[in-house]
């Protein structure tokens, strides 16, 4: 539990360092603009110049005393910790800054396994609705802003702790062609993530283009750990030589493609690079799923 106290004319704009463990930083207009008054390492500061203070409270909470409608709302969170923060003058509660806003920064170990990415703030209003708060993490505090004070609750999302940022962090990002925002994101993420597609050259992914049999076949072959196969075609418009010949050698080995008769009737052709149709496609995924 912390507490700090402040002359009260002195609200329009202070930052707060506190000797527990957090750091606030409030701003507002004082004066015709924004000022900062330094107030490190102190527990209570006492009004000099005007008699009213008003007091900061920062307190750390358990779930249990949170109401049940609140209780009931973060139930299926991976609550860490949670704040009731809420400031007092002359011994009355104040939640709003009217305008003004706060940044709270307070300090959270990553647990093991846990990432940064996936520390989040929620408010929970009392009636159990819950809006996220903006949240960053800097590897030693989890800070917010806030326009008012309440019971905020600091939980970890792993799911979202591995979610792709869309950035230049992005496999996608790497092709000049594809959009990392675009609608395909998850699907092109995970097949280049997974090695399963490399794109037809280093900064191209052609999102738009057909995709022909020889790429279909070289895709599942990959999602089998790319297996080695020996032996000659048996297909003669593909040479062992070629970056699809082993997954259409496999393919075809596992019974997922036939291929077509030649002209003459005699021989097999596999067309590796026509287009897929979605009758195709679906015989071949149907194939391999069958042999999986």
């Amino acid at each position: 539990m912390n507490r700090l106290q402040v002359p009260f004319h002195a609200v329009g704009a202070f930052f707060f360092h506190l000797v527990g463990d957090m750091t606030v930083y409030i701003q507002g207009e004082a004066g015709g603009g924004v000022t900062e008054i330094a107030l490190q390492r102190l527990n209570v500061i006492t009004g000099t110049e005007r008699g009213n203070t008003i007091q900061l409270n920062l307190d750390g909470v358990s779930t249990s005393s949170m109401n049940s409608a609140q209780r009931e709302s973060v139930q299926e969170m991976d609550v860490q910790t949670v704040y009731d923060a809420y400031m007092t003058s002359n011994g009355s509660r104040i939640s709003d800054f009217h305008g003004g806003k706060a940044t709270v920064a307070i300090p959270y170990t990553l647990k093991a396994g846990q990432m940064g990415s996936g520390v989040v703030v929620w408010y929970v209003a009392d009636n159990g609705d819950k809006t996220e708060t903006p949240t960053s993490y800097n590897g030693k505090e989890v800070s917010f802003t806030t326009t008012h004070f309440s019971n905020y609750v600091i939980a970890y999302d792993a799911e979202r702790a591995t979610a792709c940022p869309k950035d230049a962090t992005c496999p996608i990002s790497a092709f000049m062609d594809a959009d990392a925002t675009a609608w395909y994101h998850d699907g092109v993420h995970w097949a280049l993530e997974n090695g399963v597609m490399t794109g037809v050259s280093k900064r191209h992914f052609n999102p738009n283009d057909n995709t022909s049999r020889a790429m279909v076949v070289t895709m599942l072959w990959r999602m089998e750990g790319s297996p080695s196969y020996v032996g000659a075609s048996e297909y003669g418009d593909v040479e062992n030589t070629d970056w699809y010949g082993t997954a259409v050698r496999w393919a075809d080995a596992e019974g997922i493609v036939t291929g077509y008769h030649d002209e003459s009737g005699t021989g097999k052709v596999f067309n590796p690079n026509g287009a897929v149709t979605r009758e195709q496609l679906a015989t071949m995924l149907m194939r391999y799923a069958a042999v999986k």
